[in-house]
């Protein structure tokens, strides 16, 4: 399970970690997160869509907002590959619970399944580490590559 907190570099085919220098990621990452506290998320209520299903997540304090800001002035004042905000600019704190490979058959007894929990209190989290990780779109295991974990 995870945030997402910046997609630095949007998943697509071609990219290679050899097309980088990870510790340059690693030492603008560490720049934002110097001035940082903890970051509270409270979670309650789920979003379906016809691709996944979503637990909703609301920051308790703006340190979420303020540390994207941050990477996202950082990031694109450096001359390092990045694709920040270029597909959506990110602003929730969702976690993506489930993904569908398929589309339903069963979509209406499904929905109202859903519908039990469109107000659900999940509890709260705080968050005391953040990791760099390299993935494809769908975080699957064998794919997904931790970098570096940093310390908030």
């Amino acid at each position: 399970m995870h945030i997402t907190v910046m997609p630095i570099i949007a998943c697509y085919e071609e990219f290679d970690l050899n097309q980088i220098v990870v510790q340059d990621y690693i030492d603008l990452i560490q720049k934002c997160l110097s001035s940082q506290k903890n970051i509270t998320i409270k979670f309650k209520g789920i979003t379906a869509s016809p691709s996944c299903i979503m637990i909703q997540g609301f920051p308790q304090q703006q340190v979420l907002d303020e540390l994207r800001n941050d990477m996202r002035t950082v990031f694109k004042a450096s001359p390092l590959q990045q694709s920040i905000d270029k597909r959506y600019s990110l602003q929730t704190a969702h976690i993506t619970v489930v993904r569908f490979r398929k589309p339903f058959t069963a979509k209406e007894e499904f929905l109202k399944i859903l519908e039990n929990f469109k107000d659900y209190d999940f509890g709260e989290t705080t968050i005391n580490e953040l990791e760099l990780v390299h993935n494809d779109w769908y975080l699957r295991d064998n794919f997904v590559k931790r970098l570096f974990r940093f310390k908030v």
